[in-house]
């Protein structure tokens, strides 16, 4: 990889990690993990063990391919990736969806449009689930959130707009071509994933102690490459931990809904993920940071670093790239103001 590529990608690390140094010399302070934020470094870990064998296995892709013998594929693709997004996160979903879409025979044309409605519906699908994407998980332990306390948050807002995407989705598309080899499964990481995934449900719903993830490294050697997992991800995680425990100002928009406009807002420059576990410092007004920052995930393509994925899997195929795009602003805006909307009608602003 090229330095430029590396600063592209790691470009949020770098920029928190300098940030962190500056503010930590210039208060005199050291930075400060807290016991819960250790806990959601090891509870994302093993999520993302549980991914990587998901993904090494081939049952996500298999899935998807299965999916082409119903009549309505364009559409059960879209659903697909929202409810791959709530269980694997948004990120995950997306690796397993859009190859196989690219991979369509017939109706080529429609392509650009099914990879931006996909990217939509991992954001979807991943802010129902309170372990869809790095955000919710903070939250949800940040504030001591229960499920049903998640639910009633997400639900009236998220669901309408599921049902909204699913209309967009063209209705036949034809089959998608079989990969050279095709896809195998493999059901050794298969075994290693469900497992970790059960281990990893255990201690998010707290019905198993913290310490069995101990037993998350022992049950990966069973299949070592399910422990090569993102470790820039957590690392960046650790950084933006370090960097919210020297923040020492005041919220600038306290009201509900000042805050949920601050989390989309700035969503659009600095990504959802940190701007959850920042804000999440600095207001006790957790519902509308909830939403903001997964609606916040609409929008530019740093939103969300699944904007990022979906759009890098794309441009690689060398299919049309101005359509892509504006499809992919025009319906990302689009989804942002509904998003908006939806949140002001529900609350009553």
């Amino acid at each position: 990889m090229s330095l430029r590529s590396f600063l592209l990608r790691e470009f949020f690390l770098l920029l928190f990690a300098v940030g962190t140094v500056a503010l930590s010399l210039w208060r005199g302070e050291t930075p400060k993990i807290s016991p819960d934020e250790w806990r959601i470094l090891a509870l994302l870990f093993t999520l993302l063990v549980a991914v990587k064998g998901f993904e090494l296995s081939g049952v996500l892709e298999f899935l998807a391919l299965r999916l082409e013998d119903f009549k309505p594929f364009p559409t059960l693709l879209v659903l697909y990736t929202a409810v791959l997004s709530m269980f694997v996160t948004n990120d995950a979903a997306l690796l397993t969806v859009v190859p196989v879409t690219l991979l369509l025979k017939r109706n080529r044309g429609f392509i650009p449009l099914l990879v931006v409605l996909e990217i939509l519906a991992a954001n979807i699908g991943s802010a129902l689930s309170p372990f869809g994407n790095p955000q919710n998980i903070y939250l949800v332990h940040h504030y001591g959130l229960t499920l049903r306390d998640f639910l009633s948050a997400v639900v009236p807002l998220f669901l309408p707009l599921l049902v909204f995407l699913s209309i967009l989705a063209p209705r036949s598309m034809g089959k998608a071509e079989s990969p050279k080899g095709g896809f195998v499964l493999n059901l050794r990481p298969l075994l290693v994933s469900t497992v970790v995934f059960l281990l990893f449900l255990g201690v998010f719903f707290k019905v198993l102690p913290l310490w069995v993830l101990i037993a998350v490294p022992l049950v990966g050697l069973f299949y070592w490459e399910t422990l090569r997992v993102d470790y820039n991800l957590l690392l960046t995680f650790l950084v933006f931990f370090a960097f919210s425990s020297l923040i020492k100002v005041e919220l600038l928009f306290p009201s509900p809904f000042g805050v949920f406009m601050g989390s989309v807002l700035l969503s659009q420059v600095v990504s959802n993920v940190p701007v959850a576990v920042i804000l999440a410092k600095l207001t006790p007004l957790w519902k509308p940071l909830l939403l903001g920052s997964n609606v916040g995930g609409f929008g530019t393509p740093v939103a969300s670093l699944a904007n990022l994925i979906g759009i890098r899997l794309y441009l690689k195929s060398g299919l049309d790239r101005g359509i892509f795009l504006f499809l992919f602003w025009s319906l990302n805006l689009l989804f942002l103001v509904m998003g908006i909307c939806l949140f002001a009608l529900l609350e009553g602003f």
